[in-house]
């Protein structure tokens, strides 16, 4: 079990109102996870 860092996905929605990621923000978890991995 780690620390909470920051906002869950569900609290991100929820917050959004559950309306879908901008395409930008999409990108840059994308970007950021290839990142971790590589």
């Amino acid at each position: 079990v780690c620390e909470k860092l920051g906002p869950s996905l569900f609290d991100f929605l929820r917050r959004n109102k559950y309306s879908p990621f901008p395409v930008d923000l999409v990108r840059e978890f994308g970007r950021q996870l290839l990142e971790s991995v590589a």
